[in-house]
């Protein structure tokens, strides 16, 4: 049977890793890979790339290998940590007013090459927050990076009711931001973050999703002078301190020493000999 003609006729598609395999054209969402070390569940969208090995043995000495259980490949950039900084500042916001939780979203623009905030109209308590999806969700220019909601002053715990929905929704990062309050800040928040392959949850670390990178930081040419001068001013200060200290130390031991002994001892001395 033609394995184009199968595929067409389903939402998950089969694939066979060899060579020929071009992944970035010719998977879809939902696939399956016969690889020769086993077979995997593959789910793809514009936000990443993500490879599960199912617990089923199977080899295949005429098909590739595939390096690890699961493989995560981001297809996006990562945002900024300033975006974090905005999101915790709403999250403060809405628990000074009224201790309650709130969900936001933040979408990558494929045209503008842009990160997007997105707060969708919700109804929000302090045990959770429901929520419309807004216009930027099925917007085909837009995709939604990372779906996250406070836990105001609780841990940062995904609920039972967080897998539900995060199973059920597309592929993006999730994260939950608890132990919240008024001086909070990004270092001293609690925080969580996972993907979803299909199959299970996947937490990742807070630098796998925005860029904390810190720019290299050149010293211009102005300020390496006035830097330059304060130090050998510094270097000149030290040495004639020292100097200073040596021979006022020498000065007070001249001024102590006995001449007139050190000269009759060294005398008898001599004539002893």
């Amino acid at each position: 049977m033609n394995l184009t003609h199968v595929n067409d006729g389903s939402l998950t598609n089969i694939h066979f890793y060899d060579d020929n395999l071009n992944f970035a054209d010719d998977l879809q969402f939902k696939n399956i890979i016969f690889a020769g070390n086993g077979v995997y569940n593959v789910l793809k969208n514009d936000f990443c790339i993500v490879y599960d090995k199912l617990d089923i043995e199977y080899n295949n000495t005429n098909l590739n290998h595939i390096d690890g259980n699961i493989i995560f490949k981001l297809n996006l950039p990562k945002p900024s940590i300033k975006y974090f900084i905005q999101i915790v500042e709403m999250f403060k916001y809405i628990y000074g007013e009224i201790k309650s939780e709130l969900t936001v979203n933040l979408y990558y623009n494929k045209s503008s090459r842009k990160f997007q905030i997105e707060i969708m109209d919700q109804k929000v308590s302090p045990g959770e927050s429901t929520y419309n999806y807004g216009p930027l969700e099925m917007n085909s220019n837009y995709v939604r990076y990372l779906q996250i909601h406070s836990h105001h002053s609780m841990a940062a715990n995904f609920s039972g009711t967080d897998k539900k929905d995060e199973e059920n929704s597309i592929m993006s990062y999730f994260g939950v931001i608890g132990k919240l309050n008024q001086n909070s800040d990004v270092f001293d928040v609690d925080k969580k973050f996972r993907i979803w392959t299909g199959l299970r949850f996947i937490e990742v670390g807070f630098m796998e999703v925005f860029d904390v990178t810190t720019p290299n930081i050149i010293i211009d040419n102005k300020h390496i002078s006035v830097l330059d001068r304060i130090i050998q001013e510094t270097k000149d200060r030290i040495d004639k301190e020292s100097q200073e200290k040596f021979l006022s130390t020498i000065s007070k031991d001249l001024e102590n020493f006995d001449f007139k002994n050190f000269e009759k001892n060294y005398i008898e001395s001599g004539l002893e000999k």
